[in-house]
């Protein structure tokens, strides 16, 4: 008769739960998308979109099935942040959730508000359930820090985009105003946007349009492992 080696510990586990701190711009500034809880507990409070870990998974699909679920679109960019262990971070179960932060392009989301999800300013967040607020602090934190490292602004911003546009994105992260002229000289003079052509629902004709030139991007990067501009 074969011998059973399967084990079990039996000491409680908490439950393992993914949020997602889902990020878009809409040209002027950046948004965080927020979920209507239609369930107990608190239910019409606010939350992020999240879901509980399922056996079989990773934490990296999750999040993923999260955002395309919420958002009928794939993330542009994915990372997970923190882990959130507090066992009183929930009134109603000891669970520990691990945040993502997903960055999505607006005109891509669709039917959010059949999920009851919405956008609201990244900077304007309404108090959230449980350690939402944090998660979302958090994540700010860390992408002022990320964009400098890593191409997080063309994640967001869409392939083609105005210098205007470009600016907006990096003082709604960043909380600072830049002066234009100066902007657009060093990030030109930095080699990593090329010329693009006119969007078709484009409303100016006046504006230059680029995009992300993706091998001077890589090539700078991995020089000085930093692209940071003091604008």
């Amino acid at each position: 008769m074969a011998e059973n080696n399967s084990f079990c510990y039996s000491n409680p586990r908490p439950t393992l739960a993914v949020n997602c701190v889902i990020i878009g711009f809409d040209g002027k500034q950046l948004h965080v998308l927020l979920y209507q809880r239609n369930k107990e507990p608190n239910v019409g409070s606010w939350s992020l979109p999240g879901a509980f870990w399922q056996e079989g998974e990773s934490a990296e699909s999750c999040a993923n099935s999260i955002v395309q679920a919420v958002t009928n679109t794939k993330p542009n960019y994915l990372e997970q942040l923190h882990f959130y262990s507090n066992p009183n971070r929930n009134p109603n179960d000891n669970i520990v959730s691990i945040s993502f932060v997903a960055c999505v392009n607006m005109n891509e989301v669709s039917d959010i508000d059949q999920k009851n999800a919405y956008w609201y300013p990244l900077m304007d967040v309404p108090p959230l359930n449980f350690d939402h607020n944090t998660m979302v602090k958090d994540c700010v934190d860390i992408l002022k820090q990320r964009i400098y490292f890593a191409p997080i602004a063309f994640k967001l911003i869409g392939k083609v985009f105005s210098i205007t546009e470009l600016q907006n994105l990096y003082e709604s992260l960043l909380e600072k105003e830049f002066d234009r002229r100066n902007f657009a000289k060093k990030i030109l003079s930095s080699g990593i946007l090329r010329r693009a052509k006119r969007p078709a629902l484009a409303t100016s004709r006046a504006q230059t349009f680029y995009s992300l030139n993706e091998r001077a991007y890589k090539l700078l990067k991995s020089a000085n492992n930093t692209i940071r501009q003091e604008f």
